[in-house]
């Protein structure tokens, strides 16, 4: 599996597709593999940058540059989700404002541990954002779910939304955190009260509120939208688009 210090074992065979995928040439000569990322969650083995130098058609060296995810199928249903959405062609083809970050391969290594190959964004712009920066990552944003909501996807994912959150983490357990997760101000703003006596009050129907939204149109949304999640490309001076990483929260949603 995982060497020590959570370095893995990577053989020419496993970067050849990979590099083919990021500049056309072949592998030569050696490679380095670091680890990249500070935060990883439960399903994440490790993540890591791997680049190197490729001979192009052109008879000309080139470097190459890839993140290598490593998750478990298993130990997290996340792991298994962004496996299966790694290389959606779907994703790919809601070109509006963002996009995920492109795939050059997903491979299933044993039973539960998979392995994601993905571009290299470093460089994109990072933070700290500016207010325009902000407001062009929105716009992006805006028009993905906009054009998604227009187009039902052709593939069966696993979905979340209310009801799934509160099964996943427990009725009773979501309820008791609230009263000191959620503050008075942010629990006004989403109940008209504030407490978690009104937080409380509206679980308690969320399955009639499911219910009811039965019927809406599907849609393909980012839940999981901040600086970290997101890559701003500019293209002479020009901001171009926005790529997303953390494709198992782009949910295919009812509701």
């Amino acid at each position: 599996m995982l060497k020590e210090y959570g370095i893995p074992e990577i053989s020419e065979n496993d970067l050849a597709a990979v590099v083919e995928g990021i500049c056309g040439g072949e592998l030569r000569g050696e490679w380095s593999i670091e680890p990249v990322g500070s935060s990883i969650g439960t399903a994440t083995l490790g993540i890591y940058r791997v680049n190197g130098s490729a001979l192009s058609r052109t008879g000309k060296s080139v470097g190459w540059s890839t993140i290598l995810k490593i998750s478990d199928a298993e130990k997290d249903s996340s792991g298994r989700r962004e496996y299966q959405m790694a290389s959606s062609a779907y994703l790919h083809s809601l070109s509006s404002g963002v996009r995920p970050a492109i795939c050059y391969a997903a491979t299933e290594r044993t039973s539960s541990e998979r392995w994601i190959w993905t571009e290299d964004l470093s460089s994109a712009v990072q933070p700290p954002w500016s207010e325009s920066t902000f407001l062009d990552v929105a716009r992006d944003v805006g028009k993905f779910n906009g054009q998604s909501s227009l187009s039902t996807p052709t593939e069966e994912w696993e979905t979340t939304g209310i009801a799934a959150v509160i099964e996943w983490f427990g009725f009773a357990k979501v309820v008791d955190n609230f009263e000191t997760t959620a503050s008075d101000a942010v629990a006004s703003i989403m109940f008209g009260q504030s407490g978690p006596d009104a937080i409380q009050n509206v679980l308690s129907k969320y399955s009639q509120v499911v219910d009811g939204l039965a019927g809406i149109a599907k849609i393909v949304a980012h839940g999981d939208t901040h600086v970290g999640n997101m890559f701003p490309i500019v293209s002479n001076g020009a901001h171009e688009q926005t790529v997303a990483i953390d494709c198992l929260l782009w949910n295919g949603r009812s509701g």
